[in-house]
């Protein structure tokens, strides 16, 4: 009992950071950080630089992308083709989503942040935040305030060609474009991997790696007590858009969380790491009797789900009254912290569910990105 007591004690990441400092640091070649977890980014240390491969930069992208790093004033050697040579540490940047705040936090890098991206969905936002400008997101970039502020790297996501050829108008510009694709991981530990990714532009892979694996090792824990559980409550999830109601597949980081937090996912041997979309009658059948049901879209209380649908009604969760959704962290204009703080946080989020599916297990755990809905 003492064992499972100290198992479930909330834990904190204690960093003692230097924010601005005369000496900025400088790429470290001494022994190797391992990828673990993460499948679309690789690193690759080689004669005094560090060559980053996203393998795979949007859904469906054919052709990797290579970013060679290497110390300020030194000479990168011969580049491979149609690398992006990148001089760390960065001294300025900008970033198109809110998910890279929580890592420059916590690495605290937030002083070389000069413009960000979607800034009203940013929740709890750091002090002095609001001197940083707006610089739109997507294809909706503000490309002259881009070219006013200067950055040195624009960290974005691209979800589609049509956004990567946006982005080679700015390389042409003589601004670096390096593209975050962690929500294209099939694991909770694999998007989180991704502060060490972000961690080498800045020379701070050291502090990545401790942060990761102080997650790491509070997740591993957690999901082992979960997955367990000798009884499994049956999961149902999202609600229909547009008349068609999307699952997560079974190789999606969402579904692996389920898996670890102790729930029998109906979907979950599908081999999809999308989603696949099914009509409500399907999903009954499959998850008409499951126990619980998370994350129904916006809806804050059993009455804003009886009033989209009358049948969700028939649902067992409903009618039991074991309905959550992940949105205790929100802020007025919808910042969700679940898809900000919890990316790098999922031992945080398997904590709360584990939490609903297994009470039993942690009785006093209060939660942090979920609520109940009344």
């Amino acid at each position: 009992m003492k064992f499972l007591k100290y198992a479930f004690k909330v834990q904190a990441i204690f960093l003692i950071c230097l924010f601005l400092t005369p000496n900025r640091p400088a790429l470290s070649f001494e022994g190797r950080i391992p990828v673990e977890y993460a499948e679309t980014f690789m690193v690759e240390r080689e004669n005094g630089r560090i060559i980053l491969t996203i393998t795979e930069s949007w859904p469906g992208a054919e052709e990797p992308l290579n970013y060679v790093l290497v110390n300020r004033g030194k000479d990168p050697g011969e580049i491979p083709q149609n690398a992006v040579v990148i001089e760390v540490p960065v001294r300025t940047c900008v970033s198109t989503t809110t998910v890279n705040l929580a890592f420059m936090e916590e690495l605290c890098i937030l002083p070389y942040l000069v413009g960000q991206g979607g800034k009203r969905y940013v929740y709890d936002p750091p002090p002095g935040f609001e001197n940083v400008p707006e610089i739109g997101s997507g294809t909706e970039l503000d490309l002259e305030k881009i070219l006013e502020l200067s950055p040195e790297v624009i960290f974005a996501y691209a979800y589609s060609p049509a956004e990567r050829d946006l982005f080679r108008r700015l390389e042409e510009m003589g601004i670096h474009v390096v593209l975050m694709s962690e929500y294209l991981e099939r694991t909770p530990l694999g998007r989180a991997e991704w502060i060490k990714y972000l961690s080498y532009f800045f020379c701070k892979e050291i502090e990545a790696e401790r942060i990761f694996e102080e997650v790491r090792t509070r997740y591993e824990e957690l999901a082992c007590f979960g997955r367990s559980q000798a009884i499994k409550p049956g999961i149902l999830c999202n609600i229909p858009f547009s008349g068609i109601w999307y699952m997560p597949g079974g190789q999606n980081w969402s579904a692996e969380l389920l898996r670890d937090a102790g729930g029998d996912y109906p979907w979950s041997g599908t081999m999809s790491k999308g989603s696949s979309g099914f009509d409500l009658e399907e999903v009954f059948a499959e998850a008409g009797n499951a126990h619980i049901w998370i994350n129904p879209g916006d809806c804050g209380t059993l009455e804003d789900l009886r009033s989209i649908d009358g049948r969700f009604t028939l649902f067992r969760a409903f009618r039991d009254g074991e309905v959550y959704n992940n949105t205790r962290r929100i802020s007025s204009d919808g910042g969700n912290d679940y898809h900000q703080r919890g990316v790098l946080r999922p031992d945080q989020i398997l904590e709360d569910l584990i939490s609903i599916f297994h009470p039993s297990l942690m009785p006093e755990h209060e939660l942090r990105y979920y609520k109940k809905l009344k």
